[in-house]
C-alpha cells in the first residue's frame, strides 16, 4: 500500500524533489544515445580532420574487405611512420594502403596529396612491420585508397590506386638486390 504524505504542503515537497532528482538510467540511456546519434549524423563539412580521417579508414577497410582483402592491422605505428591499414589480398600479396580523405570541392583528388616524403615514412613503416612479424620474403605492395565525401551527401566516393608507388632501390629499401 502507497504512503500519502500528511499535509499538502509535504505532498507538495515530494512531488518536486521527484521532478528535480536525477533521471532513470534509461533516461539517461536515452539521451546518451541522442548525443551519439546526433555526432555521428553530423555534415562532412564540421567534421575534424581526425573525424575526417578516423571515417575514412573506417569507409577504406569495408571497401578493401568487400573486394577480398582481409585486414591485418590498422594504425600501425612505429618511430618513424605510420601505416594506416595493412591488408592480404585473396593472391596473398600483403598490401600497405594509405588512406586519404578528403571533403568535396578543393580536395577532389586527396590521393595525390601522397608525397615523396610520406612515400618513405610508409616505407620505413612497412620495412619495419615487415621484419617485426617475419615477412621481409613474402611479396608486397603499397596502395592508395582515396575516400572524398560529397558536400550534402553522406555518401562517400572511394577509389583505390594499386601499387601507387614502389621502393626505389634496393639501398634505399635495405632488401636484397
Amino acid at each position: 500500500m502507497r504512503h500519502f504524505p500528511s499535509s499538502p504542503r509535504a505532498f507538495y515537497l515530494k512531488f518536486v524533489r521527484s521532478r528535480l532528482s536525477f533521471p532513470s538510467w534509461r533516461q539517461r540511456w536515452h539521451s546518451l544515445l541522442a548525443a551519439c546519434r546526433r555526432l555521428w549524423h553530423r555534415q562532412p563539412e564540421k567534421w575534424s580532420t581526425a573525424e575526417l580521417g578516423w571515417r575514412g579508414e573506417k569507409v577504406a577497410a569495408r571497401y578493401l574487405r568487400r573486394k577480398g582483402y582481409r585486414i591485418v592491422a590498422r594504425r600501425y605505428r612505429c618511430r618513424r611512420g605510420e601505416l594506416d591499414l595493412v591488408a592480404v589480398s585473396r593472391e596473398g600479396t600483403i598490401v600497405f594502403v594509405e588512406v586519404k580523405s578528403g571533403r568535396g570541392g578543393r580536395h577532389r583528388q586527396p590521393g595525390r596529396n601522397v608525397t615523396t616524403r610520406k612515400q618513405q615514412r610508409v616505407l620505413h613503416a612497412a620495412r619495419m612491420f615487415l621484419a617485426e612479424h617475419h615477412l621481409r620474403r613474402y611479396p608486397h605492395r603499397f596502395d592508395v585508397v582515396a575516400v572524398v565525401w560529397d558536400g550534402h551527401t553522406r555518401r562517400p566516393t572511394v577509389s583505390h590506386e594499386r601499387c601507387a608507388f614502389v621502393p626505389g632501390s634496393a639501398e634505399q629499401w635495405g632488401g636484397r638486390r
